[in-house]
């Protein structure tokens, strides 16, 4: 493996981390809030981690394999995914931290 894909693996890594360190760790009474809180962390995780590692490594690794316009692929574009869609990965995460939870407390 590459860097690319090791940085690709961190995409997903870092919002799910972030979210269970925040559903874990932040001390809010509220399971709601604590759980919003934790997804709004994530989030930002996402979207900060795509601004400063993921758009700089491939365009590094595009520049270094010779792509015609690497810059077409990791411009802005990439981040505004980010902020529309960065929020399904600490909600998925959220989702199956409770499931998970539920199931462990029955047994």
């Amino acid at each position: 493996m590459d860097v690319l894909q090791w940085t690709g693996i961190g995409s997903y890594a870092i919002p799910c981390a972030l979210t269970l360190l925040g559903v874990v760790l932040v001390p809010i009474g509220n399971g709601l809030v604590r759980g919003l809180v934790a997804a709004v962390a994530g989030w930002i995780g996402c979207v900060a981690y795509t601004i400063f590692v993921f758009n700089p490594v491939g365009l590094a690794s595009a520049r270094a394999h010779g792509d015609h316009f690497p810059d077409v692929r990791y411009d802005n574009n990439t981040v505004s995914v980010a902020i529309l869609a960065g929020w399904v990965v600490p909600l998925a995460t959220l989702a199956t931290y409770h499931a998970a939870r539920r199931i462990f407390r029955r047994i």
